[in-house]
């Protein structure tokens, strides 16, 4: 399987893959049928928590002390890493002045489950706004207010663990997402449904949160751009692997776009770590948009060598030339031909 099952789940498939095949001399490919693969996969571990925290009379969060239990099942597998993330995921994008976390990996006699997308972030980001609505629940205010009023603010976007957010926008793109989704309006709406309404009701929810992926900031790190002055054809190494995620062609999307070039010149080799070394894993949901930034980086370097035979034709031909005339100009003459392949990192 791919996404966060293939960190263990593979090791019986290609077992069961490599006993047959040495046994039949032959290359042997196994494919679940779905409902063997959801029963193998194992699925998100489940935890317990309880929490205790303390706010001002209107909602603003003063301390929080959470302690959870994770059913980690008869193996480890993934369970110590991802008691680490939901750990961390807890805070998401709401300010804790103080705040304590203790979370215990339970071996239990219950089969393993292990990492999926994501993992322990949703169980983190669960167990986060559960105390955001229950202070909502018990000082009677909207939950979006009491959101609003412990959310992070770019000048105190600062972890509980003291690193700071570099970069942090939620505050404005919240703003911008109530604004463009009209959300007061809809939910004005809803309650006006449901006072009309006894039996169907209707209802509105924005929540924010804070994924965190620096531990995988270098997965899939490096891409390799090389351009063919013949053809105007461009083929694009990257140290990421495609696993259904769409990689392939959201680096072919954004070199076409850095470049200008048309798309359907474009094409995204295999992945090759003799082309791509040192690439990290394919995981963390971030590998696309490292590589993909990769990818723009050596795209700018290319720019920059085609950009005075951009602005020769220009002058020459009045008019913006193509990109198979511009990557044909920098290719032509003989003894002066520019270096069409840059790396970006």
């Amino acid at each position: 399987g791919a996404f966060g099952p293939k960190n263990s789940r593979q090791v019986p498939v290609a077992a069961m893959a490599a006993v047959a095949a040495h046994k039949l001399e032959k290359a042997v490919r196994v494919a679940y049928e779905s409902t063997l693969e959801h029963w193998a996969v194992g699925g998100r571990h489940s935890f317990k928590t309880k929490y205790k925290v303390g706010v001002t009379k209107d909602g603003k969060i003063q301390s929080c002390d959470i302690e959870s239990w994770c059913n980690g099942g008869c193996t480890h597998d993934f369970t110590g890493f991802l008691n680490l993330e939901m750990g961390e995921a807890i805070p998401s994008v709401y300010c804790w002045p103080n705040m304590k976390v203790n979370v215990h990996a339970m071996k239990t006699n219950v089969p393993s489950n292990t990492a999926v997308r994501s993992f322990g972030s949703p169980q983190g980001y669960f167990i986060c706004e559960a105390i955001i609505e229950d202070i909502a629940g018990r000082l009677g205010k909207p939950v979006e207010v009491i959101r609003e009023l412990n959310m992070c603010t770019r000048e105190n976007a600062v972890t509980p663990w003291g690193q700071p957010m570099e970069y942090y926008n939620v505050d404005m793109l919240w703003k911008k997402l109530k604004q463009d989704a009209k959300f007061q309006e809809r939910e004005e709406a809803c309650n006006v449904f449901n006072e009309k309404h006894r039996w169907r009701k209707r209802g509105i929810s924005a929540v924010p949160l804070a994924y965190g992926h620096c531990y995988a900031y270098a997965a899939g790190t490096g891409a390799l751009v090389n351009i063919f002055g013949s053809d105007g054809s461009v083929t694009v190494h990257h140290g990421g692997c495609e696993i259904g995620q769409g990689i392939h062609t959201k680096v072919a999307q954004v070199v076409a776009m850095s470049l200008g070039c048309p798309l359907e010149l474009i094409r995204v080799a295999d992945t090759n770590s003799e082309v791509v070394p040192n690439a990290r894993f394919t995981g963390g949901s971030i590998t696309t948009e490292v590589v993909c930034e990769a990818a723009r980086q050596a795209c700018k370097q290319l720019l920059e060598t085609l950009r005075p035979h951009r602005e020769f034709l220009v002058k020459r031909d009045g008019k913006e030339p193509s990109w198979t005339e511009l990557v044909a100009a920098a290719n032509t003459v003989l003894g002066h031909q520019e270096k069409l392949s840059a790396t970006g990192i």
